[in-house]
């Protein structure tokens, strides 16, 4: 935030910009702290995007392992294969299990394998005093999002003044087989409004933060928490109908064991 010489103050943010919608676009196509989330309810909610302050990244592109194992907290990590090129102990399970001849173990495999989660700072404009949540969401919703970017008559709704505008997200069903969810933009140009919001959302690029080999293991069996990743056990599951990430049959259906316990 700056002073300008009449005294007013001007923000500088980062929008989604055209380069940056590209990026986001190839890292979806290649396949590979605590906050408040937003998860839209059924029928209609009301957001608006945050654009990122400082020159950071309005949307952070992800893929993330789900590790469920019974009596167990879940365990959330990027991958370290999709993220980086960098040896991930999901990644090697699941090419274990795809090899075997059980299709309870490639099933399995199917739930290890990592998934893209998108994030972004919003406020739900039915529940402002919760000031900026954390939306995670699928390619579905991604792409919807990214046609709305690329639409001339549309562009960066990221932009907090009275040039942006609202996004209209609506939910139908109610299991993770019937939901479904639409985007539209509000057809009326309004201000953010509070724009010290801006200042106290989330850091969104932790979600991208890559932990070592050792550190995943240890997370894992139980043994270890990296301080700052994200927060096992609480990100909603990927929207539009899709396989909730790292759902798998019952235990004990894949037959491939490993050193890691799962």
């Amino acid at each position: 935030m700056t002073t300008t010489d009449d005294g007013t103050q001007a923000y500088e943010y980062t929008g989604w910009s055209e380069e940056q919608a590209a990026q986001d676009s190839e890292a979806v196509d290649s396949g590979g702290g605590k906050a408040e989330y937003f998860k839209p309810k059924v029928g209609k909610s009301v957001v608006r995007f945050l654009p990122a302050m400082g020159g950071g990244k309005a949307m952070v592109v992800t893929y993330q392992h789900y590790i469920e194992q019974p009596g167990r907290e879940r365990v959330v990590f990027a991958c370290p294969k999709a993220m980086a090129k960098l040896p991930c102990p999901a990644c090697a399970k699941v090419d274990k299990l795809n090899a075997s001849k059980n299709p309870a173990d490639r099933e399995t495999a199917y739930g290890l394998k990592p998934k893209l989660r998108v994030y972004a700072n919003v406020i739900e404009r039915a529940a402002v005093e919760k000031g900026p949540q954390v939306w995670g969401f699928g390619k579905t919703v991604y792409e919807q999002l990214r046609s709305l970017r690329d639409d001339p008559d549309v562009g960066d709704f990221f932009r907090p003044d009275a040039s942006g505008f609202d996004i209209i997200v609506e939910r139908k069903g109610t299991t993770k087989n019937d939901t479904e969810y639409h985007v539209r933009p509000s057809t009326k140009n309004v201000a953010l409004g509070d724009m010290a919001v801006l200042e106290v959302q989330a850091d969104i690029a932790r979600f991208a933060n890559v932990m070592s080999y050792e550190d995943i293991v240890a997370r894992i069996k139980g043994e270890k928490k990296e301080r700052g990743a994200a927060p096992s056990g609480t990100l909603p599951p990927t929207t539009g109908g899709t396989r909730v990430p790292g759902e798998l049959p019952p235990a004990g259906a894949a037959s491939v064991p490993d050193q890691f316990g799962f």
